[in-house]
């Protein structure tokens, strides 16, 4: 049976135009919505970074205030009837550092209203005694803490507990898995020197949060790159309120971030900011694995994204030829061989391995040069 006609086109080929014409769209707004410094990132808000931000105090003229007030409202506006700041199905872990951290930021400005006085105490005390119930019926029932993939948890959430403690005034939380939590955060401070912090980069800059008061915040910010932490709003946020010494590039970068990232200036705050290079990745490879051809979705934006990875590849060292995996196998390959010979990893092959790998090198050199 044919094909319907709309408008002198064939219903089937005006749909496939109406999904190129989306692609193009996609690519456009892509590019567009890059930024020359501080790159692209259409990641969700997250309840836990935004109470960082919200925690972020600035002194002007000895005058003391809330740095992002939108960041505290955006707490409010989004704490779920059960106290909490929202679950989901598939980690209890989240629900607990986003409700304890969002428990922490109103704490910190009743105590410390400042310039925000729009808000009473009179409500923010319920919205945290709820918060606090709500936390304690998370804690009871928590039992992913070994499997979450939660980067830093086993240090987060210790850190979190304890000084809520300490603004409330009393030990509050017992919860089954403390003693498991306990150990990990032992175990892996164990690993760690944090004089170390200071050098090199470390694991340690995504949970920086994790360590006020223990660290000197002023000898970390050669470790900002175009004013984040590790591309992390908590981690960023911790800095500012860690150090002595203001930082303009470090508030720079939050005040970008808030105003475009994926919460539009409402206050929310990605979970992380920017990820350029996984953006341009992830929609160029979709549109082509799903059947799009580069001429179809041919446009500024696909140039566009395109031009920012082959860019980034070159300045990181990166190599566009598609024989450059090819290299790094000949050379790895190579380098067992020369070991295998000079008797270190002799014990390790057999002879049927070596023959193998000897293979390996021969095919793919052969194979360059037949090309």
């Amino acid at each position: 049976m044919p094909d319907k006609i709309e408008n002198g086109t064939p219903k089937h080929l005006k749909a496939r135009d109406d999904l190129v014409s989306a692609a193009k769209s996609l690519l456009d707004r892509a590019f567009k919505s890059h930024h020359s410094y501080y790159g692209l990132c259409s990641t969700s808000c997250q309840v836990y970074d935004t109470a960082w931000v919200a925690m972020v105090p600035k002194t002007t003229d000895n005058v003391k205030y809330w740095l992002f007030p939108e960041c505290f409202h955006y707490l409010l506006k989004t704490q779920a009837a059960d106290g909490s700041w929202g679950a989901l199905p598939t980690t209890q872990t989240a629900g607990i550092l986003d409700t304890a951290s969002a428990v922490l930021a109103l704490l910190s400005h009743v105590r410390e209203p400042l310039q925000i006085l729009d808000v009473s105490p009179d409500e923010i005390g319920p919205r945290i005694e709820h918060g606090l119930t709500s936390l304690k019926r998370q804690l009871a029932v928590w039992n992913d803490v070994e499997e979450t993939n939660h980067i830093g948890v086993e240090l987060i959430v210790p850190a979190l507990l304890s000084t809520l403690e300490k603004e409330l005034g009393e030990s509050s939380f017992e919860f089954p898995c403390k003693g498991i939590l306990e150990k990990m955060y032992e175990e892996k401070l164990g690993n760690f020197d944090l004089e170390k912090v200071y050098g090199k980069p470390s694991s340690l800059l995504h949970s920086l949060e994790a360590f006020l008061g223990q660290i000197d915040f002023d000898r970390l910010s050669h470790h900002l790159y175009r004013g984040s932490m590790m591309a992390l709003p908590s981690s960023t946020a911790a800095y500012l309120i860690g150090a002595t010494k203001w930082d303009d590039e470090a508030e720079d970068y939050l005040r970008y971030i808030m105003r475009n990232g994926a919460g539009h200036g409402d206050g929310g705050i990605s979970g992380t900011f920017p990820i350029t290079h996984f953006e341009c990745s992830w929609i160029l490879a979709t549109l082509l694995q799903g059947g799009f051809t580069v001429k179809q979705i041919d446009s500024d934006g696909l140039r566009g994204l395109a031009t920012i990875l082959a860019d980034a590849l070159r300045n990181e060292n990166g190599n566009l030829s598609h024989l450059y995996l090819t290299m790094l196998l000949v050379e790895a390959f190579t380098e067992v061989l020369y070991l295998i010979d000079g008797g270190e990893l002799s014990s390790l092959f057999d002879e049927n391995l070596k023959c193998k790998i000897g293979l390996s090198v021969f095919q793919a050199v052969l194979r360059i040069i037949l090309s």
